[in-house]
């Protein structure tokens, strides 16, 4: 990081990346619960019956998401360590 090789996902890469998990997910009694406080969108449901409107719920946050307002609300930021 601190030589520039790595570059943090973003906010949006990162929702991207939980929607691709869930939907490839096929445990239907599971609960997947996604409501911290660090979570950047909070949703939770069984990916049985629930999965459809969790992955609605990422997919508009994903299709409007400002990522340096996004960034700027929860204060994330890359530092260097």
């Amino acid at each position: 990081m601190q030589s520039g090789e790595f570059v943090p996902a973003g906010e949006k890469e990162m929702l991207v990346e939980e929607r691709d998990f869930i939907e490839q997910l096929e445990l239907p009694e599971c609960y997947f619960w996604a409501a911290h406080s660090l979570d950047a969108i909070r949703f939770q449901g069984y990916l049985g019956k629930d999965k459809n409107r969790m992955l609605e719920t990422l997919d508009r946050a994903i299709g409007t998401m400002d990522e340096k307002s996004f960034t700027r609300a929860f204060r994330r930021e890359a530092r260097s360590i």
